[in-house]
């Protein structure tokens, strides 16, 4: 999935056809004020933030309506390093925070529940440069 941080980015991605973005570094860029910013005039793309979003602060990313339900979540090293993997895919009481609302019209009602590790960064860039 190619990442954007700015909005030339997001209409390059565009003119190739493509819907779904990475928006990467997402804290380091600006984090919920940015994306939703540069997200509002493509109000039919769907964006996977990466890149600063941790436990603390993944139910504010969720809540946005261009955000998709897979985002990459930060673990501690500690956890990384110590092969805790259990506590890190341990499945987390939401409190009600992360309701799940029903679907939107042309979109799935299920959720997903997805874990990554690592990633790729693809940079678009205009032909003969």
């Amino acid at each position: 999935m190619p990442g954007i941080a700015t909005p030339t980015e997001i209409l390059m991605a565009v003119e190739r056809g493509l819907s779904i973005l990475k928006f990467f570094p997402a804290e380091a860029l600006g984090g919920i004020p940015l994306l939703e910013a540069i997200a509002a005039p493509f109000p039919e793309l769907r964006f996977v933030p990466t890149g600063g979003i941790s436990p603390s602060n993944l139910a504010d990313y969720l809540r946005l309506p261009m955000v998709m339900r897979w985002v990459e979540v930060g673990w501690s090293r500690k956890l990384l390093k110590g092969e805790q993997f259990g506590e890190i895919t341990r499945p987390r009481p939401s409190g009600g925070r992360h309701r799940r609302r029903g679907p939107r019209k042309g979109r799935p009602a299920v959720t997903p529940r997805i874990v990554t590790f690592g990633e790729i960064m693809l940079r678009l860039k205009s032909p003969g440069f």
